[in-house]
Protein backbone atom coordinates (compact mmCIF):
# COMPACT_ATOMS: atom_id res chain seq x y z
CA UNK A 1 0.00 0.00 0.00
CA UNK A 2 1.10 3.54 -0.69
CA UNK A 3 1.07 6.39 1.78
CA UNK A 4 1.06 9.65 -0.14
CA UNK A 5 3.32 12.11 1.62
CA UNK A 6 2.35 15.42 0.06
CA UNK A 7 5.34 17.73 -0.20
CA UNK A 8 5.24 21.49 -0.07
CA UNK A 9 5.61 22.96 -3.57
CA UNK A 10 8.55 25.34 -3.39
CA UNK A 11 8.19 26.22 -7.09
CA UNK A 12 4.98 28.20 -6.47
CA UNK A 13 5.78 31.67 -7.86
CA UNK A 14 3.60 33.76 -5.53
CA UNK A 15 4.12 33.70 -1.75
CA UNK A 16 1.05 32.60 0.18
CA UNK A 17 0.30 33.26 3.86
CA UNK A 18 0.33 29.50 4.37
CA UNK A 19 -0.09 29.65 8.12
CA UNK A 20 -3.57 31.11 7.72
CA UNK A 21 -5.12 30.79 4.26
CA UNK A 22 -3.61 28.28 1.82
CA UNK A 23 -0.48 26.53 0.66
CA UNK A 24 0.72 24.82 -2.55
CA UNK A 25 1.45 21.09 -2.47
CA UNK A 26 2.65 18.45 -4.93
CA UNK A 27 1.77 14.77 -5.27
CA UNK A 28 4.69 12.29 -5.23
CA UNK A 29 2.82 8.96 -5.50
CA UNK A 30 -0.33 7.19 -6.68
CA UNK A 31 -2.57 6.56 -3.65
CA UNK A 32 -5.05 9.23 -4.81
CA UNK A 33 -5.04 8.19 -8.48
CA UNK A 34 -6.98 8.92 -10.70
CA UNK A 35 -7.96 12.14 -8.89
CA UNK A 36 -4.29 13.01 -8.47
CA UNK A 37 -1.35 11.60 -10.41
CA UNK A 38 2.36 11.77 -9.61
CA UNK A 39 3.60 15.31 -10.21
CA UNK A 40 0.19 16.98 -9.89
CA UNK A 41 0.15 20.23 -7.95
CA UNK A 42 -2.66 21.63 -5.86
CA UNK A 43 -3.63 24.40 -3.49
CA UNK A 44 -4.79 23.33 -0.04
CA UNK A 45 -6.97 25.96 1.64
CA UNK A 46 -7.37 26.38 5.39
CA UNK A 47 -10.54 28.48 5.63
CA UNK A 48 -13.43 26.04 5.09
CA UNK A 49 -12.94 23.97 8.23
CA UNK A 50 -13.04 27.07 10.41
CA UNK A 51 -16.75 27.35 9.65
CA UNK A 52 -17.74 23.69 9.24
CA UNK A 53 -16.50 20.21 10.04
CA UNK A 54 -14.91 17.95 7.42
CA UNK A 55 -17.56 16.03 5.48
CA UNK A 56 -17.71 12.96 3.27
CA UNK A 57 -16.29 13.83 -0.13
CA UNK A 58 -13.74 16.34 1.13
CA UNK A 59 -10.14 15.66 0.08
CA UNK A 60 -8.01 16.59 3.06
CA UNK A 61 -4.33 16.94 3.83
CA UNK A 62 -3.28 15.91 7.31
CA UNK A 63 -0.54 14.83 9.64
CA UNK A 64 -0.73 11.03 10.03
CA UNK A 65 -1.89 9.80 13.45
CA UNK A 66 1.17 7.57 13.79
CA UNK A 67 4.93 7.95 13.72
CA UNK A 68 6.56 7.40 10.35
CA UNK A 69 9.86 5.48 10.45
CA UNK A 70 12.62 7.84 11.51
CA UNK A 71 10.26 10.63 12.51
CA UNK A 72 10.37 12.48 15.79
CA UNK A 73 6.93 12.39 17.44
CA UNK A 74 7.73 15.61 19.30
CA UNK A 75 8.09 17.54 16.03
CA UNK A 76 5.62 15.59 13.88
CA UNK A 77 2.93 18.29 13.96
CA UNK A 78 5.44 20.80 12.57
CA UNK A 79 6.57 18.55 9.71
CA UNK A 80 6.08 19.96 6.19
CA UNK A 81 5.14 16.52 4.87
CA UNK A 82 1.49 15.58 5.12
CA UNK A 83 -0.80 12.88 3.72
CA UNK A 84 -3.75 13.39 1.36
CA UNK A 85 -6.91 11.24 1.35
CA UNK A 86 -10.66 11.52 0.84
CA UNK A 87 -13.09 11.63 3.75
CA UNK A 88 -15.62 8.82 3.33
CA UNK A 89 -17.30 8.87 6.75
CA UNK A 90 -17.55 11.11 9.81
CA UNK A 91 -18.09 10.70 13.54
CA UNK A 92 -20.97 8.38 14.34
CA UNK A 93 -20.95 6.67 10.93
CA UNK A 94 -20.44 2.91 10.70
CA UNK A 95 -18.01 1.91 7.96
CA UNK A 96 -17.75 -1.49 6.31
CA UNK A 97 -16.09 -2.84 3.16
CA UNK A 98 -17.39 -6.04 1.60
CA UNK A 99 -17.88 -7.43 -1.87
CA UNK A 100 -15.65 -4.74 -3.35
CA UNK A 101 -17.85 -1.89 -2.07
CA UNK A 102 -17.81 0.68 0.70
CA UNK A 103 -20.84 0.69 3.00
CA UNK A 104 -21.63 3.59 5.31
CA UNK A 105 -24.39 3.06 7.86
CA UNK A 106 -25.38 -0.07 6.00
CA UNK A 107 -25.87 1.69 2.66
CA UNK A 108 -23.58 1.01 -0.32
CA UNK A 109 -21.68 4.08 -1.50
CA UNK A 110 -21.22 4.51 -5.24
CA UNK A 111 -17.78 6.02 -5.82
CA UNK A 112 -17.12 6.99 -9.44
CA UNK A 113 -13.86 8.72 -8.43
CA UNK A 114 -11.96 5.59 -7.32
CA UNK A 115 -9.51 3.67 -9.51
CA UNK A 116 -10.95 0.24 -8.80
CA UNK A 117 -13.05 -1.60 -6.28
CA UNK A 118 -11.30 -2.46 -3.00
CA UNK A 119 -9.91 -5.99 -2.94
CA UNK A 120 -10.14 -6.24 0.85
CA UNK A 121 -12.89 -6.53 3.45
CA UNK A 122 -13.34 -4.44 6.57
CA UNK A 123 -15.64 -5.44 9.42
CA UNK A 124 -18.22 -2.84 10.53
CA UNK A 125 -16.59 -0.16 12.70
CA UNK A 126 -18.03 3.08 14.07
CA UNK A 127 -16.07 6.31 13.68
CA UNK A 128 -15.54 7.84 17.14
CA UNK A 129 -16.26 11.48 18.07
CA UNK A 130 -13.87 14.10 16.65
CA UNK A 131 -12.58 11.68 13.99
CA UNK A 132 -13.16 10.98 10.30
CA UNK A 133 -12.53 7.92 8.15
CA UNK A 134 -10.27 8.62 5.16
CA UNK A 135 -9.35 6.50 2.12
CA UNK A 136 -7.20 6.99 -0.95
CA UNK A 137 -9.01 6.93 -4.29
CA UNK A 138 -6.57 4.21 -5.38
CA UNK A 139 -8.11 1.90 -2.79
CA UNK A 140 -5.81 -1.08 -3.24
CA UNK A 141 -2.65 1.03 -3.05
CA UNK A 142 -3.37 3.38 -0.20
CA UNK A 143 -2.21 3.32 3.42
CA UNK A 144 -5.25 4.90 5.03
CA UNK A 145 -7.99 4.45 7.64
CA UNK A 146 -8.77 0.91 6.54
CA UNK A 147 -5.27 0.03 7.79
CA UNK A 148 -4.63 2.36 10.73
CA UNK A 149 -8.10 3.50 11.80
CA UNK A 150 -9.98 6.80 12.00
CA UNK A 151 -8.16 10.10 11.67
CA UNK A 152 -8.43 12.71 14.45
CA UNK A 153 -9.96 15.88 13.03
CA UNK A 154 -7.28 17.83 14.91
CA UNK A 155 -4.66 16.35 12.56
CA UNK A 156 -6.24 17.89 9.46
CA UNK A 157 -4.25 20.77 7.98
CA UNK A 158 -6.58 21.83 5.17
CA UNK A 159 -8.75 20.89 2.21
CA UNK A 160 -7.51 20.25 -1.33
CA UNK A 161 -9.41 22.89 -3.27
CA UNK A 162 -7.76 23.66 -6.60
CA UNK A 163 -5.46 21.86 -9.03
CA UNK A 164 -3.06 24.14 -10.90
CA UNK A 165 -0.85 21.54 -12.60
CA UNK A 166 -1.07 19.93 -15.10
CA UNK A 167 -3.03 22.46 -17.21
CA UNK A 168 -5.47 19.74 -18.28
CA UNK A 169 -6.67 19.49 -14.65
CA UNK A 170 -6.62 23.21 -13.90
CA UNK A 171 -9.57 24.18 -11.73
CA UNK A 172 -11.48 23.16 -8.61
CA UNK A 173 -11.91 19.55 -7.56
CA UNK A 174 -15.24 17.93 -8.48
CA UNK A 175 -17.73 18.18 -5.63
CA UNK A 176 -18.66 14.70 -4.36
CA UNK A 177 -20.22 15.90 -1.11
CA UNK A 178 -23.80 14.91 -2.04
CA UNK A 179 -23.76 11.57 -0.24
CA UNK A 180 -27.46 10.93 -0.87
CA UNK A 181 -26.86 11.18 -4.61
CA UNK A 182 -23.94 8.77 -4.43
CA UNK A 183 -26.06 6.28 -2.53
CA UNK A 184 -28.88 6.46 -5.08
CA UNK A 185 -27.08 7.25 -8.33
CA UNK A 186 -26.57 3.73 -9.59
CA UNK A 187 -23.12 4.79 -10.80
CA UNK A 188 -20.72 1.93 -10.29
CA UNK A 189 -17.03 2.14 -9.61
CA UNK A 190 -14.65 0.44 -12.03
CA UNK A 191 -14.61 -3.33 -11.53
CA UNK A 192 -11.45 -5.33 -11.18
CA UNK A 193 -10.93 -7.77 -14.03
CA UNK A 194 -11.74 -11.22 -12.68
CA UNK A 195 -8.50 -12.69 -13.98
CA UNK A 196 -6.42 -10.05 -12.26
CA UNK A 197 -8.49 -9.62 -9.12
CA UNK A 198 -6.48 -10.56 -6.01
CA UNK A 199 -7.99 -12.63 -3.25
CA UNK A 200 -9.87 -10.49 -0.76
CA UNK A 201 -7.98 -9.79 2.43
CA UNK A 202 -9.83 -9.13 5.66
CA UNK A 203 -8.38 -6.19 7.57
CA UNK A 204 -9.34 -4.77 10.91
CA UNK A 205 -7.91 -1.77 12.73
CA UNK A 206 -7.56 -1.15 16.42
CA UNK A 207 -8.09 2.21 18.16
CA UNK A 208 -4.55 1.97 19.51
CA UNK A 209 -3.06 2.18 16.02
CA UNK A 210 0.12 0.32 15.26
CA UNK A 211 -0.79 -0.59 11.71
CA UNK A 212 -3.21 -3.05 10.15
CA UNK A 213 -4.34 -6.32 11.64
CA UNK A 214 -4.62 -8.95 8.94
CA UNK A 215 -7.05 -11.87 9.24
CA UNK A 216 -8.17 -14.91 7.28
CA UNK A 217 -4.79 -15.94 5.96
CA UNK A 218 -3.33 -12.99 4.11
CA UNK A 219 -0.36 -10.67 4.38
CA UNK A 220 -0.31 -7.08 3.26
CA UNK A 221 2.98 -5.38 2.45
CA UNK A 222 2.73 -1.70 3.38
Amino acid sequence: MVAVVVGRDNTWPVPLPSSYIAEPRFIPSLSMFPTYDVGDRLVAEKITFRSRSPAAGDVVIFHPPFDRPGSNPLTRVFDDDVFIKRVVAVAGDTVEVKGGRLYVNGRPRDEPYIKERPAYTLAPSTVPPDHVFVCGDNRNNSYDSHAWGPLPVANIVGRAAWTYWPPSKFGPLPDWSDVAALEASGVTAPALADAAKPAAVAVRWSPGGGGPRVALGGERVL
